[in-house]
């Protein structure tokens, strides 16, 4: 298949791994760095071991919890971490582990001092929250509150909203006093029982779904306590506030360390998560994956450098087995996979059409946006706006995502370049008639019904193009149905011109009006060709739904026509921005009204192009994706793979780091 067309996913391999039990752990950390095994399968881990194992994971897991605490001190932006990864992943996990305890213990303590001062204070407002209502109806010692004597016994609680009278039910008259009040969530109930009753007390509480609250034995009154409460608290934030800006300062003086570490444990984690489905026996471990085809000689020598105890074989995937889709375009055209996998992931030998629509997309977008200043500015936005709307700006996807808006705009650019068009007619404010690269192209962009007509023409290849790759599909698969039902529909179009002639009088240049009829016999027997392909696919509901084939094919190319509706209402829209600069300058009379006029007019200009940008840029990726896949890809394309995802370090130079809010 030509390469501008289609492309093929890389042919994988099947690779085992069997090492020794106590050489296992050395080994995943060699297949990390490698980073070319895609983990497939894994067997169950003995009792003993499992046990250990998820020890292991709890540790890591607590330790980069802890990092990550501290990291949430620093403030929001990256650090660059370099190659230092692999230095400090090389060393012993027990190092990492000891470092983490040791040189960062001052940091550690610290935000343990710091939950728990929000632990206590949150607490404490929980309890003022409850006992507040309580204070305006009741006037005893905090003491008193909770009690317990030889007789008597007093206990103040929360209850659910319309839970209180159900308690005081099944109490009946066993409360000797009770003293209730409503708060914002539930109601406060304080009740003196015998203490004979209390067990009875405590489990009607519990069956309603209230709690007891926790009050200390004091001997200040309610208020007293309320008051001295709520000094506690602003008094535990104060010093909590302290401690943040002191921890700040820490992780601040050592902010890349702390990076590394998060990534080491990280990376750590992920070989015990790995190592947890390994499968081991009595004396070894295996682990079985998918590696390209072209990296399993550097991932046997690899792995043999590193654990040569390790044994390591590979062998082609055998029939009814499914490997991982790993898409091998141009670095150019990587940007958009992403376009392709909304749709569904290639599957694994079948064909990968990125390269077409990389063509397409950026072609449609380019015809519909086609503005050089525009492009230009999207371009600016997509470098420097676009980053502060993602948590990660390093991240692969991302960084993809933003290539393909690149690429989107510098078609945008070059076509605008062609027809002439500068934020719409920018270009007649100084004098500037027609500043079109290629008149040509600018007369077929320029006039609405020529542009509908290309974008029409546009629409009857691109359409086409994908009926025949479905043909060509068709047989390859030897599936007769799809063959008949394409050889038909390319038949039919065959009586097109006698059509247009027919029914709207249009001139058909090359072909005379006496091969019409001709023409027409051939497209009866397109039409044939479509019912009987219909009929094999569909049995007797075909019958009636090969028309849908007909009708969809002239509605799929129909819908081109919103390449110039689209294209059409942005430069118009801009026009109109420009001309309302020119008409603001006049509009008010005397020296004092033009000027007023055109700072107005300024204005209205800029944030009209501001909106015309947005609007379009957002309109034609919109519109490029619903060309590419509702007009296109649904005539051949079948996914179904599965992501390639291989078991590796992220290597990424700059890590981000955010502020707690």
């Amino acid at each position: 298949m030509p390469f501008l067309l289609i492309n093929s996913p890389e042919r994988m391999s099947r690779v085992r791994v069997i090492a020794l039990k106590d050489d296992a752990p050395e080994a995943l950390k060699s297949l990390q760095r490698l980073g070319v095994l895609h983990v497939e399968s894994a067997s169950e881990l003995r009792p003993v071991d499992r046990a250990a194992l998820e020890a292991g994971q709890a540790e890591v897991r607590g330790l980069l919890a802890l990092v990550e605490g501290l990291l949430g001190y620093a403030p929001k932006g990256s650090v660059k971490i370099g190659d230092d990864l692999e230095i400090i992943y090389t060393r012993p996990y027990s190092e990492i582990r000891d470092e983490i305890r040791s040189a960062h213990g001052r940091s550690s303590l610290l935000h343990e001092r710091i939950t728990a001062l929000g632990a206590e204070a949150e607490n404490l407002r929980v309890t003022v929250g409850a006992l507040a209502p309580l204070a305006a109806a009741l006037s005893v010692k905090v003491a008193d509150l909770s009690f317990s004597g030889d007789v008597l016994a007093s206990r103040v609680s929360w209850l659910p909203p319309d839970t209180l009278d159900g308690v005081k039910a099944v109490l009946a008259d066993r409360i000797l006093q009770g003293v209730a009040a409503r708060t914002a969530d539930g109601d406060v109930l304080y009740a003196v029982v015998r203490t004979a009753h209390l067990a009875a007390l405590e489990a009607a509480l519990k069956d309603a779904g209230g709690r007891l609250l926790e009050v200390h034995d004091g001997s200040e009154s309610l208020e007293e306590y309320l008051a001295g409460s709520s000094r506690r608290i602003a008094a535990l934030e104060e010093e909590a506030a302290g401690l943040r800006t002191e921890i700040e300062t820490l992780v601040r003086s050592d902010l890349k360390r702390l990076a590394l570490l998060r990534e080491a444990l990280a990376a750590e984690r992920d070989r015990l998560d790995v190592l947890a489905k390994a499968a081991e026996a009595d004396y070894v471990s295996l682990v079985e994956g998918w590696v390209p085809e072209r990296d399993v000689a550097d991932a046997i020598s690899g792995m043999r450098e590193k654990t040569p105890q390790a044994f390591v074989d590979a062998r082609k995937p055998e029939p009814g087995e499914t490997p991982p889709t790993k898409l091998k375009n141009p670095r150019v055209l990587r940007p958009f996979e992403q376009i392709v996998n909304l749709v569904d992931i290639p599957k694994y030998g079948g064909w990968d059409p990125t390269p077409i629509v990389a063509v397409s997309f950026a072609f449609f977008y380019g015809m519909m946006f086609a503005d050089v200043l525009y492009g230009i500015m999207l371009l600016l936005l997509a470098r420097f706006l676009l980053p502060s709307f993602v948590d990660d700006r390093y991240d692969e996807g991302f960084r993809q995502f933003q290539r393909l808006i690149y690429l989107c705009a510098g078609s945008a650019i070059v076509i605008g370049a062609l027809n002439g068009s500068w934020m719409g007619n920018i270009q007649t404010l100084v004098g500037l008639k027609d500043i079109a690269i290629s008149p040509l192209i600018g007369r077929l962009m320029g006039d609405p019904l020529t542009f509908v007509i290309l974008a029409v023409a546009i629409g009857f290849v691109h359409v086409n193009l994908g009926h025949l790759l479905a043909l060509i599909k068709g047989i390859v698969d030897r599936n007769l149905g799809v063959i008949l039902n394409r050889a038909g529909l390319f038949l039919t179009q065959v009586g097109l011109p006698g059509l247009l002639a027919g029914m709207l009088g249009m001139q058909v240049p090359l072909i005379p009006p006496a091969a019409f009829p001709y023409l027409s016999y051939v497209m009866y027997g397109g039409i044939l060709l479509v019912i009987v392909s219909n009929y094999l696919m569909n049995k007797g509901t075909g019958l009636f739904l090969w028309i849908f084939d007909l009708t969809g094919w002239f509605g799929d190319v129909v819908s081109y026509a919103r390449l110039a509706g689209v294209g059409l209402a942005g430069f118009y829209l801009g026009q109109s921005f420009n001309l309302i600069l020119v008409l603001f300058g006049r509009i008010f009379p005397g020296v004092a009204g033009a000027a007023i006029g055109t700072v107005v007019g300024i204005v209205l200009f800029f944030v009209g192009h501001a909106f015309n940008l947005i609007l379009s840029g957002m309109g034609c990726f919109v519109h490029s994706l619903r060309l590419c896949f509702v007009e296109f890809l649904t005539k051949f394309f079948d996914g179904g793979g599965t992501e390639y995802a291989p078991f590796r370090i992220r290597r990424r130079p700059v890590v981000a780091v955010a502020a707690k809010l």
